[in-house]
């Protein structure tokens, strides 16, 4: 059981200030650059891969685990560029059990060609796994589809706010 659900176990649903990672997968062809997205089994809506951090863990630990456990997808820590820190009222979660979560997201880009894939059973948090162009994660975005806590951080990769 992870750190999280263990702490909420003790809590119950008071508000908690959560630590994590999102991970920016970049595949870039000649003519475009792709990001995978994961669309969440909870609210099917689609987000960057990444999740909370658990004791002890280093944030490219936690970065290199949940691209692991929701993607199949295995990177070294050394391959995870930091890109920016995310935090504040637009990194609020509700979720539909009632719990409130502020999310500190540490945000890290990571190129798939360095990575390998793996046939790996994907945790029950992701449905599917898919790519995206920066057209259509406008379009996401415009109809509502971006998990809300990840909706400035696709804005930022759509601004070209960061270098990949």
């Amino acid at each position: 059981m992870s750190y999280i659900s263990n702490l909420r176990k003790l809590v119950g649903n008071i508000p908690l200030e959560l630590p994590g990672t999102g991970i920016i997968v970049v595949k870039k062809v000649p003519s475009k650059t792709y990001f995978l997205l994961q669309k969440r089994s909870d609210t099917e809506q689609y987000g960057l891969l990444g999740g909370g951090i658990e004791l002890e863990e280093t944030y490219r630990e936690c970065a290199a685990r949940e691209l692991f456990e929701e993607a199949g997808i295995v990177a070294s820590e050394e391959s995870f560029k930091l890109q920016e820190v995310y935090a504040g009222k637009r990194h609020v979660t509700v979720r539909p059990n009632g719990e409130i979560v502020y999310h500190t997201v540490v945000v890290y880009s990571v190129d798939f060609n360095l990575c390998t894939k793996v046939d790996a059973i994907l945790d029950q948090e992701t449905k599917e796994l898919k790519w995206f162009c920066k057209e259509e994660l406008k379009d996401l975005l415009k109809n509502n589809l971006v998990f809300p806590n990840n909706a400035p951080i696709l804005e930022d990769i759509i601004e070209d706010k960061f270098l990949f």
